[in-house]
């Protein structure tokens, strides 16, 4: 009889490029790992599409069987079913176990090739059925449970500077979508043709702008009239007429990270009672995002929105929140929910989240809607103090330590006792076989802070490098004549050699760019 393995190693092909470097995958790993020491857990079972996809890059289709990424101290490894070939392996970062469907629950013993039986386990609470809780305790014997469920949803929160970009371009895609779908509205043009030319449109801007991503789930949803009552309701085949409410919502998926826009439009005309609800909507939303930064509770955005609502007698009309987080796989598969804008969280706002905020209000049959995505990379509040390399700011009840460069901190010295503005990124301090921590990264303009996140993009030159080597980035007003040939010798002399190596290594005319901003 022919032998059937339990599972398998199928590497298949070479690996393909993710979305994001090797170092984020192994940063993301790491700060997984020093959440599992401090909960005493020896290794992890995940097993819902968000976190395999954000720990291994590996966004698996399910089709009726079951996914896992299983981490210990020393290694990742994705399980996949044997439907899925090699794509798996070649999709993820780490290694991949490919299980067979010879006998039932061969996907648990190939977790347990990895685990071994008798472990503290880690385990998702919001993810794992009742059913698949009792194969793991019967299959893998754990001496102890530990849920990871909070614990990993606070790390996705947290957005590093590769992941803001993304999300960033996101963003761009989703105005493509939108710019499209409103050249498409015509009275006679149905739900379903509008809808097709904005997912059309971003996908192929999603192509152009990352040819090696995977392309899959962008949508749209379009909607009119009496569609327009529920923010999910499905797309119809309903013909649009003179003076129809429409909802416009565009969410492009590039790599498994989605963003979002969402707009209330018109067919051709607005009655005065709609115009006026949708201005009080589009209010609110101005509103909200005046209040989204560091050291704002979700809680108290919330409750100011609702004042706003209440102060026009609309707020009986709101249902729910008016924005939640945005990530790996947020809005579709499951959201962080500890970040979100309700009255019941009171979650502190932080640079490096992601936030959208959309207020909606209820008239009748119809819903005015209005949605963007922010990130939080500005940090305002009173400088307690300035030291070698690092501004103190006070921000409600919490102080922040930024690290700064030498010439802002000098410029910052006179300015202590006063509030001030950073823009900031975020980066993980130390190795990934240590301790994680998270520092945040301050500048005293927008330049700046583009200047330093395209020098750490340099192979070799990290946070702390790239702030060294901007010991005169304010400085830097060159003149339009210098080339890649002569750039080092235009660079001002307070440049270190870091920096001038930078010139040299990297994209010039994305070097031109900053110097050109710093000039203007």
């Amino acid at each position: 009889m022919t032998a059937r393995p339990d599972f398998y190693r199928f590497h298949n092909g070479q690996k393909a490029p993710l979305q994001f470097s090797e170092a984020e995958y192994e940063a993301r790993l790491a700060g997984l790992r020093a959440r599992m020491a401090d909960l005493g857990c020896e290794a992890a079972v995940l097993t819902s599409m968000h976190n395999v996809s954000y720990y291994s890059g590996f966004t698996y289709c399910a089709f009726g069987r079951p996914y896992a990424l299983v981490v210990t101290p020393e290694t990742s490894v994705t399980i996949s079913a044997g439907i899925d070939a090699g794509q798996p392996w070649r999709r993820c970062h780490g290694d991949n176990i490919t299980y067979t469907d010879w006998q039932r629950d061969n996907y648990w013993r190939a977790i347990l090739s990895v685990t071994g039986p008798g472990r503290a386990l880690g385990y998702e609470s919001d993810h794992l059925t009742l059913w698949q809780m009792g194969k793991l305790e019967s299959f893998l014997r754990p001496a102890q449970m530990v849920d990871l469920f909070d614990t990993t949803m606070r790390q996705r929160m947290m957005k590093s500077p590769a992941e803001i970009a993304l999300i960033r371009a996101g963003a761009a895609v989703a105005d493509v979508g939108g710019y499209a779908i409103r050249e498409a509205i015509r009275p006679g043009a149905r739900e379903i043709e509008v809808a097709m030319a904005g997912r059309d449109a971003m996908e192929l801007e999603i192509a152009r702008r990352f040819p090696e991503a995977e392309y899959r789930d962008t949508w749209v949803w379009f909607q009119s009239e009496l569609n327009t009552d529920g923010a999910h309701n499905p797309v119809t085949a309903r013909a649009l007429q003179r003076g129809d409410i429409l909802s416009l919502n565009t969410f492009p998926m590039i790599s498994g990270y989605y963003t979002a826009l969402e707009r209330t439009l018109f067919v051709q005309e607005v009655d005065a009672a709609s115009l006026a609800l949708w201005q009080a909507n589009v209010g609110a939303h101005e509103l909200g995002i005046s209040l989204l930064r560091p050291g704002a509770r979700c809680s108290e955005v919330t409750e100011a929105i609702n004042r706003y609502f209440e102060e026009r007698d609309l707020l009986q009309y709101r249902t729910f929140g008016y924005g939640h987080s945005f990530g790996v796989l947020s809005h579709y598969y499951g959201r962080e929910a500890g970040l979100e804008l309700r009255e019941d969280i009171d979650t502190v706002l932080e640079p490096g989240m992601v936030i959208s905020t959309e207020p909606r209000v209820r008239s009748g049959d119809v819903q005015f809607l209005w949605e963007d995505v922010h990130v939080i990379t500005n940090i305002t509040g009173i400088l307690l103090h300035v030291e070698e390399g690092t501004a103190t700011l006070e921000v409600g009840p919490f102080q922040y330590t930024v690290l700064v460069p030498e010439f802002s901190r000098r410029n910052l010295q006179g300015s202590v006792g006063e509030e001030i503005s950073l823009h900031t990124i975020q980066y993980l301090e130390g190795n990934p076989q240590g301790r994680m921590m998270p520092r945040m990264v301050g500048f005293e303009s927008g330049v700046e802070r583009e200047f330093f996140e395209l020098f750490c993009s340099v192979d070799g030159v990290g946070a702390k490098k790239a702030l060294r080597a901007m010991v005169a980035v304010s400085v830097i007003l060159l003149r339009k004549s210098y080339t890649k040939s002569n750039i080092g010798t235009v660079l001002p002399r307070g440049v270190s050699a870091d920096c001038r190596c930078y010139a040299e290594m990297h994209d010039f005319s994305q070097f031109q760019k900053v110097f050109v901003a710093l000039e203007g």
